[in-house]
């Protein structure tokens, strides 16, 4: 079998495993952290305004080229369906939100996707979920350089756009999130079959203990777990500036 029809192989592997802390895994963490070093040299070069803007729509453009790719591989190989495949993940969301804020500006959305972004991308970095083909393979790219990208482009706003972690800007995103995750698990029960957008259905991990819960408690349960996670980039803010709430 040709290099190429491993790299882009549609057929599941039943053996894959990805590790905590494997090498895998570590290079995953070296390869970001190497990225936010070389993002805060960029930084602290002192860029003009329109370098700035080259920057983020740069890193804008590289997520939605990987997002086409990834759809092209699914339509492609014909695994793309609606119940796995549509950006309805914390991340995948956020990636989609901040692309439609570097066109309108819009701060509400940037406030948004900012905190889902930083938040969902630092979980799926210490707790990877990539799709189930062992390396090298497509996916396990795109995975990486999505979520790469995710967090350079956050990062980006936060130290060029005077983004402040607020209690005002957290009520935004905890009102959103409160609408948005019981709409993506209506969908979720609406689709029925694989259906586990944001793991509302279903947890990714310790399976035997949430699946002994009632269906209705695990949602708002973790639909609570996003909310504390939403605030802990406000929480940590809040520490280090030591300002009082207004």
């Amino acid at each position: 079998m040709s290099f190429l029809r491993i790299f882009f192989r549609s057929e599941l592997d039943p053996d894959f495993s990805f590790p905590f802390l494997s090498f895998y895994h570590i290079s995953f963490i070296l390869f970001l952290v190497a990225m936010i070093a070389l993002a805060y040299a960029f930084k602290r070069s002192n860029p003009s305004r329109k370098a700035i803007k080259n920057y983020q729509y740069i890193l804008g453009i590289l997520l939605l080229i990987d997002r086409l790719l990834m759809h092209g591989w699914f339509i492609a190989t014909k695994t793309w369906h609606i119940e796995i495949s549509l950006p309805l993940f914390t991340c995948r969301f956020a990636i989609y939100m901040l692309l439609i804020y570097l066109v309108t500006g819009n701060k509400s959305i940037r406030d948004i996707s900012v905190n889902m972004a930083l938040s969902g991308g630092a979980v799926s970095i210490l707790y990877p979920g990539p799709y189930a083909y062992n390396f090298p393979h497509f996916t396990n790219f795109s995975f990486v350089s999505f979520h790469v990208l995710l967090v350079l482009l956050s990062l980006s706003i936060i130290w060029f756009e005077d983004y402040r972690f607020d209690w005002k800007t957290l009520k935004k995103v905890l009102i959103f999130t409160v609408i948005y995750m019981p709409a993506v698990q209506l969908l979720n029960i609406v689709l029925g079959g694989e259906a586990n957008y944001s793991y509302l259905t279903e947890a990714p991990f310790l399976v035997d203990f949430f699946g002994t819960w009632n269906p209705v408690l695990y949602s708002v349960f973790v639909c609570g777990i996003y909310c504390l996670l939403f605030s802990i980039p406000t929480g940590i803010a809040y520490l280090i500036s030591g300002h009082k709430k207004n």
